[in-house]
């Protein structure tokens, strides 16, 4: 073989340089679409992605009809009361929470009873039912004012109010708990991807809230559910069957031997260095342990009381924030042309702006464009307990820019007394400003809530002990009912007795305050309980206890080994 001369192979060396830079955008590209394919979902999981679409519309369907019994009864034809909206809003929001109310109940039954499968497809039917009765009932009260009206107005809307509590308690407790399931064999990375996507598809239904007119959504809700079942009849195939344990008797157990044995329980005594005969040290270490509990479902009880407590700590931040957020689009009024702006519909889009954007702007742009193109920046953003606190700490910004909009506004244009933000009605001195100086505050919360429900659920799908992920989503959702029904109470009760302006305190001013003050104590308390639980450990004795008895294993061993050898 001749050699290569060196100008031959400078040559060669330069031309496979040129090529490396020429093709190099190509590797760009082959590179993102290997990460972004890495991050694309199974089947199974696209479809609980698109169950998840119509129950959204059909809560969305509970505030419009609860919004719409503002109308007096005996003519369902009449204007619709503007200071009744307020009202029934609320009293809508807290009625259709009842939802999440049932959420612990319906996790028992899909874990023990029928299987998370079963409970998805009792669901879909029920929903399905639920839908077609809500749409009749619409088709009976169109055009129509009389005695036809009011039965599909009441007696349709009750009876698939019945199915459809049962269908979506059985929906927002089983979907997510069910596609961890089916994504248990798969990376981090498309566990946080379905669950980023999850939200979005969640949050999508919610936009048909702002349609006033019932029969649309429900017909709407009607065509998705049955597109649903379609598609969950022709590939239920696909979805992996996984056994669960019995999450809710292993607790009850755990924590009812805990309390019984408190008292009696040797608590000074050392299982390494007590030789007695009675107790033996393996039976006074299984008391210390759990008794007849193995160890890893005594610490498996341990994190879900932990996880629990940092729920019940991070939580008050939604009396504020969701009540806030939508209600503050209705500020608009106070501001100049903000009732008659973008032809009455000025409310509408400020809402849309401050509480879908941030969803259906962050989502695709970090799962589709920004995480593809740099990977290693998930693991900068992978602690949703920070995720957690950030959330607050935007939301409390939002709350000051509010605050200073409404004192700063009111000062500017000599404007003393207005009613509250949330109260959608005409004034006759207005602020004269921009109403598009609200998309700050309401732009802000709609952040914190989109990084709150994700960082959350993140929270919650990576430190749930295996099985119990439908008892703690469960606990979430009956939690997050909890705390914005006390939320839409206190609007309810500042509605009936509002309070006053003093001096440079409006109503609105007072609101802003009290919700801040619940904000900032929430974090205070959320961050020391967030230091303890990541300071937490899952029982250091259990390792200290193994080195020890493998400690000691190898001595003997060493020992009936020299005695062997002495002996032979």
């Amino acid at each position: 073989m001749d050699p290569v001369s060196p100008e031959r192979w400078r040559s060669l060396s330069s031309s496979s340089i040129a090529s490396k830079r020429k093709y190099k955008p190509f590797n760009c590209f082959s590179n993102y679409c290997k990460e972004l394919k890495s991050r694309s979902l199974s089947l199974p999981s696209i479809l609980l992605l698109i169950y998840v679409i119509p129950m959204a519309i059909s809560y969305a369907f509970f505030e419009i009809t609860f919004r719409n019994l503002s109308r007096d009864p005996s003519n369902q034809c009449g204007p619709i009361d503007s200071g009744s909206i307020t009202v029934f809003y609320n009293v809508g929001i807290i009625v259709g929470n009842a939802i999440f109310l049932f959420a612990p109940f319906c996790g028992w039954l899909s874990d023990t009873k029928i299987g998370r499968d079963n409970a998805v497809s009792i669901s879909l039917w029920l929903g399905w039912i639920g839908t077609l009765l809500f749409a009749i009932g619409c088709c009976l009260q169109y055009n129509s004012c009389g005695t036809t009206a009011l039965i599909g107005r009441y007696v349709f809307f009750s009876i698939a109010f019945v199915f459809m509590l049962v269908s979506l308690s059985l929906l927002y407790t089983n979907i997510l708990p069910y596609g961890i399931d089916q994504l248990m064999n798969e990376s981090t990375v498309k566990i946080r991807a379905f669950i980023h996507w999850y939200w979005l598809c969640l949050y999508s239904g919610y936009i048909f809230s702002v349609v006033s007119d019932e029969l649309i959504v429900s017909v709407v809700a009607f065509v998705f559910f049955s597109f649903s079942l379609c598609l969950h009849f022709l590939f239920k195939h696909r979805f992996e069957h996984i056994p669960i344990p019995n999450p809710y008797k292993i607790v009850f157990k755990v924590l009812k031997f805990s309390l019984t044995t408190s008292g009696t329980r040797r608590q000074h005594r050392s299982a390494f260095t007590y030789w007695g005969e009675e107790p033996s040290r393996m039976d006074l270490a299984k008391e210390r342990y759990g008794g007849c509990f193995s160890h890893e479902e005594v610490e498996n009880v341990k994190t879900f009381l932990r996880i629990a407590v940092v729920l019940a700590t991070f939580f008050p931040l939604y009396i504020s924030i969701v009540p806030f957020l939508n209600s503050s689009s209705k500020f608009v009024a106070q501001f100049k042309d903000g009732y008659e702006g973008l032809q009455g519909n000025a409310k509408n889009v400020v809402w849309i702006f401050g509480k879908f954007s941030p969803f259906f702007l962050i989502v695709p742009l970090f799962e589709l464009v920004i995480l593809p193109l740099f990977p290693k920046l998930e693991y900068f953003i992978i602690n949703p307990l920070r995720g957690l606190g950030l959330a607050s700490v935007i939301f409390i910004l939002s709350i000051i820019s509010f605050f200073l909009i409404d004192l700063i506004g009111r000062h500017v244009s000599d404007v003393s007394e207005m009613p509250c933000f949330f109260i959608w009605e005409s004034v006759e001195k207005t602020i004269q400003i921009s109403y598009w100086i609200l998309l700050i505050p309401s732009v802000l919360a709609g952040v914190s809530l989109f990084l709150s429900y994700t960082c959350m659920l993140e929270f919650l799908c990576s430190q749930s002990p295996f099985g119990m992920h439908g008892m703690i989503i469960g606990l979430f959702w009956f939690m997050h009912g909890i705390y914005i029904d006390i939320g839409s109470g206190i609007l309810l009760i500042v509605y009936y007795h509002p309070i006053h302006s003093v001096s440079f305190m409006s109503c609105t001013s007072w609101l802003s305050v009290i919700f801040g003050i619940i904000a900032v104590i929430g974090l205070v308390v959320y961050v020391l309980i967030a230091r303890w639980y990541v300071n937490r450990v899952r029982d250091t004795d259990l390792g200290l206890r193994a080195a020890v008895e493998e400690h000691w294993e190898k001595r003997l061993m060493a020992g009936n080994a020299i005695n062997n050898t002495k002996s032979t």
